[in-house]
């Protein structure tokens, strides 16, 4: 059959075997085969208007070019040739003797032939035993010895339909009132999945730009996703100081196992990424596409300010909110309290350091210091008392960073943070910035668990959602790092 523009039709099929919804056509076929492949080049045309079609999938393409309204399907064992090449079959006439009925075929169809000319509808085939059988004898045909009855390739009861429209009618109304009333009692667990389930890695790079990001650790992740089960496809994103992939899944899959997976997929990479992403660790939440819902957040006139609003809503709500039925992940357009420190190049240059001595003296003195304690065993003889150490930590103000000692000079001066940069609280990320009706706030944005999925995912308890509208700060300073600010809410 030859293949002709619009009569060709072009059906994908997806790796799961499933077709793909909007079938296309053929609009392009090369004149002559290529001499080197012995094939010749098609070009066929498919709708994608809802974005299901991704570069680099692959899929399985079906052409179909036309409808055989007068062919039968027959065995591939049963077709034999003649000395000459031309395809025979043998049949059984009424009289149970062989005969020989020259036929003629024209491409398969699975396991099948596709016989166009030859047979006639009712006719019985030889399918097995075809070496004994020989034109002119007499055989004892059994439908279960392999004898079988040439059908037309169309089904009845499609045609039954066709010449009953009106009955057709009547039985698409019955199942559309059916689905309606069954839709009203269905309950909401036995819905069918339908958006894929997808995982999302998230990694924090400080300081670097998009590129630096894409070739340091968007790569170095994408490179040891290979070999999960069911994935798809995965797409990322490289911003400023933050990596972000996204995998999707095919339906069906479990998401608890998918995330697993990806967890050890990502555990490969992680001796071959910078340790600052290590430092700030690498995020792996499993949730669907899109946000579940965003909810903001502004104090009232002389209320806490941005950054203090951030800090907590960052360390007292949007970990209640993760928790939520429904709710796969909860991040905030924002950050909590962080001490940010500018260098000053020329102030550097002025007494001969470098960025890294700094860091490093910064690294080397704000540290946890386990001491230990005084008296415990083994001791001398005689000793009774014990006494418990406890040593200054982690750095909580800025004055504290300022004070750390980077280099003492020979004639005795030292050189000390507060000298070669400045020093204040901040939030730890401020590329996102939220205003509400033109006036400073925030916003935080919900993913949908798919394994928890149910109607209470994108509604908040009032316990959670009530408390923080509209909250004040009383007479006080700003709360320290890791503390909760001074505050009131009414």
């Amino acid at each position: 059959m030859a293949l002709a523009g619009p009569q060709a039709r072009v059906q994908l099929i997806l790796t799961n075997g499933t077709p793909y919804g909007q079938p296309g056509h053929l609009d392009f076929r090369a004149a002559s085969v290529d001499p080197s492949t012995g094939t010749i080049a098609l070009r066929g045309v498919i709708p994608n208007a809802h974005g299901h079609l991704l570069p680099g999938m692959f899929v399985h393409v079906q052409l179909t070019a036309g409808k055989a309204l007068h062919a039968f399907l027959v065995p591939q064992t049963a077709v034999q040739r003649d000395g000459n090449g031309d395809a025979y079959v043998l049949t059984v006439n009424a009289d149970d003797t062989v005969a020989k009925r020259p036929v003629q075929t024209e491409g398969t169809l699975g396991s099948d032939w596709i016989v166009w000319h030859g047979l006639r509808a009712g006719e019985h085939v030889i399918v097995s035993g075809i070496q004994d059988a020989q034109p002119g004898k007499k055989v004892a045909p059994r439908p279960e010895d392999g004898v079988t009855q040439a059908s037309r390739s169309e089904p009845r009861v499609p045609q039954f339909f066709i010449r009953h429209p009106i009955f057709a009618w009547v039985i698409a109304i019955l199942i559309c009132l059916g689905g309606a009333i069954a839709l009203s009692r269905l309950p909401i667990d036995s819905y069918p999945e339908v958006a894929p389930p997808q995982v999302i890695i998230t990694a924090h790079y400080p300081g670097a730009n998009a590129k630096t990001v894409e070739s340091t650790v968007t790569q170095v992740i994408e490179q040891q996703l290979t070999g999960i089960d069911n994935l798809l496809y995965f797409t990322s994103q490289s911003s400023y100081g933050q990596s972000q992939i996204t995998l999707t899944f095919a339906t069906g899959t479990d998401p608890d196992i998918a995330e697993v997976q990806t967890q050890n997929r990502v555990a490969l990479a992680e001796p071959q990424l910078p340790a600052e992403v290590n430092q700030q660790g690498i995020n792996i939440n499993k949730s669907s596409a899109g946000f579940l819902a965003v909810m903001a957040l502004r104090s009232r006139p002389g209320g806490p300010d941005r950054a203090e609003l951030n800090h907590w809503v960052a360390a007292h709500i949007i970990d209640q909110i993760a928790r939520l039925p429904g709710v796969g992940s909860a991040n905030l357009f924002g950050s909590d309290y962080a001490m940010r420190i500018w260098l000053n190049p020329n102030e550097l240059h002025a007494y001969h350091m470098s960025a890294s001595a700094a860091l490093q003296a910064i690294q080397g003195q704000n540290i946890q210091i386990a001491a230990g304690s005084i008296g415990a065993a083994p001791a001398v003889p005689g000793q009774q008392t014990t006494a418990t150490v406890t040593a200054q930590g982690w750095f909580n103000t800025p004055q504290q960073f300022r004070d750390i000692l980077l280099r003492t000079n020979p004639d005795g001066t030292s050189v000390y943070l507060k000298d070669v940069a400045e020093v204040h609280d901040g939030n730890r990320v401020q590329t996102a910035l939220v205003r509400i009706n033109g006036k400073p706030g925030l916003a935080c944005h919900m993913h949908l668990d798919k394994a928890a999925e149910n109607a209470r995912g994108g509604k908040a308890p009032p316990a959670v959602a009530g408390p923080q509208q509209g909250c004040g700060r009383k007479a006080g300073g700003r709360a320290g790092r890791g503390e909760k600010p001074p505050h009131r809410c009414d």
